[in-house]
């Protein structure tokens, strides 16, 4: 194939909202419009170029590509195909734009493979039902005619980035389960993106409720890809959203950063417990109901309160499981406790403790606890232990 090749796409019916399927799931509709189509030349082309140019933008400005990265399991379940026993991991795709590859850096070079297949995402309320996108020889060339690496017929292997070369600063946070499988999200800046939607610096996704996802909130849109306009300002947020199949224990972690965000303190703030943690220094642990939840937590990059008081939060609260199940606190006194099984479930709860230590009054059961215990400055703090 060579010159400018044509191919049509097309969107579903559907518009905003969820969307039940014929085995009873629910799905994001948003999934209703994607298109897998493929790079028909016999040399790489840019990503970049496509999802810019001008005869492109039917589409969302973003392409997926399948990993490989996991083989079929009974272990995942299926929103469309109930009969079948085993399931492709979803997270196995990675969703590409101008600003970021959502499974970190070093990862996707920005290159399309000749032969390789991709998804694209036909723009949503879009007044046809279907339209075109165009392959062009110019994006399979860059700026002093070089032909682009075609080495990276997508795997799961090292590679630099040739991407648009603007000033980019970026974050890659996951959420983490008991198992370790984990769902990436990727937020920061770029030049030329606003702090409204781009179309080529930022990425929707679909949200399904059978499976773990985290992405950021732009009003009710979710991303999985997001770039606020330069300069950084250290009073910006960005609110984070998930979705968890079962109620338990989970975390959120820095996967990787680059750019200003290599020096800059990045905070998690979770608005249901009223406290703040440091990504930098460990992944925040929390318990969750099951479900999809917008209201809880924001990405902030300055915390006074983090300096006052000024002692080591990591020995401040210490949990003794011998006889007893005790909490002590070595300087403040201890506000309140709730104690958690793995399956996110309540067994114990008190207010107004009002001292330095505590016994909790639960049998001993030699099972997993998960404990929130807030102390009277108002820091809260996790500790796991089994009794």
């Amino acid at each position: 194939n060579n010159g400018i090749i044509p191919v049509e796409i097309s969107r579903g019916s559907y518009q905003g909202g969820l969307v039940t399927t014929a085995n009873g799931s629910q799905i994001d509709n948003f999934s209703d419009n994607y298109n897998l189509i493929g790079n028909p030349y016999p040399s790489a082309i840019s990503a970049d170029e496509f999802i810019a140019d001008t005869d492109n933008t039917s589409i969302e400005g973003s392409v997926a590509l399948w990993t490989h990265g996991s083989a079929p399991s009974s272990a995942v379940t299926s929103p469309f195909y109930g009969s079948f026993t085993y399931h492709y991991n979803p997270t196995d795709y990675i969703i590409y734009n101008s600003f970021a590859s959502q499974s970190g850096p070093s990862t996707f070079d920005g290159n399309i493979a000749a032969g390789q297949a991709f998804f694209v995402k036909m723009n949503d309320g879009a007044t046809s039902t279907s339209g075109t996108v165009k392959f062009k020889n110019s994006m399979r060339t860059d700026g002093s005619n070089n032909a682009y690496n075609n080495s990276q017929f997508y795997r799961s292997s090292q590679a630099s980035s040739n991407t648009e070369s603007i000033e980019k600063h970026r974050i890659w946070l996951d959420i983490v389960d008991t198992n370790m499988l984990s769902y990436r999200t990727t937020i920061g800046y770029a030049t030329n993106a606003t702090d409204l939607k781009d179309r080529l610096y930022d990425a929707y996704t679909a949200v399904t409720p059978t499976m773990m996802s985290t992405y950021s909130l732009l009003g009710d849109d979710k991303l999985a890809i997001k770039a606020n306009a330069l300069p950084f300002d250290e009073n910006d947020e960005f609110a984070i959203g998930y979705n968890v199949p079962l109620a338990g224990a989970y975390s959120i972690a820095i996967h990787a950063v680059d750019g200003l965000f290599e020096d800059q303190e990045i905070y998690l703030e979770d608005l249901e417990l009223n406290t703040v943690h440091n990504l930098k220094n460990s992944p925040y642990s929390f318990t969750t109901t099951q479900g999809e939840i917008n209201s809880r937590f924001k990405i902030i990059f300055t915390n006074q309160t983090l300096g006052n008081p000024n002692f080591d939060i990591n020995n401040a609260v210490v949990v003794a499981n011998n006889d007893d199940l005790k909490v002590f606190s070595n300087i403040e006194n201890i506000e309140s406790i709730v104690v958690y099984d793995l399956l996110g479930r309540t067994i114990f709860t008190r207010e107004n403790v009002n001292a330095k230590q505590f016994v909790v009054p639960v049998e001993k059961a030699h099972a997993p606890l998960i404990m929130k215990i807030k102390l009277a400055n108002g820091i809260v703090v996790e500790r796991k232990t089994i009794f």
